[in-house]
């Protein structure tokens, strides 16, 4: 669900409450935000809140399903891309709508909570700006 949840992680959830229900240990960082690593997933936590979730490494390893549409595909981000109202650059497809951020080599989706939607925006700014 966009903005909600991805799977097992629901945006929103404190690092707490994500270690509770996953297993996964997160580890604090400076300026109130914390991370974890899962295997292939980068979780970041931003103000005690899970705000992104980064899926990469090998991605293509996974099936990635939106809507029953395979995203991590060119077949699937072409039909998101039809679907969807989006915003782009040389190298990445943004879905403000759906919360989610696709790179066009299909290597890289970033889910990611309203509080950061400002950031996604802009696509100009570099992806560690926040």
């Amino acid at each position: 669900m966009p903005y909600k949840r991805l799977g097992l992680f629901r945006f929103g959830e404190t690092p707490q409450e994500f270690t509770k229900l996953t297993g996964i240990p997160t580890r604090a960082k400076p300026n109130n935000k914390a991370f974890s690593d899962f295997q292939d997933f980068y979780i970041r936590f931003d103000n005690d809140r899970l705000t992104q979730i980064q899926i990469t490494e090998n991605i293509l390893d996974y099936q990635v399903m939106f809507n029953d549409v395979l995203v991590n595909s060119i077949q699937g981000l072409n039909t998101l891309m039809s679907r969807y109202d989006y915003i782009e650059n040389n190298f990445r497809v943004t879905f403000l709508v759906l919360g989610m951020t696709v790179w066009k080599d299909l290597r890289t989706i970033y889910f990611f909570d309203k509080s950061l939607l400002e950031f996604w925006k802009d696509l100009e700014r570099p992806i560690t700006s926040w």
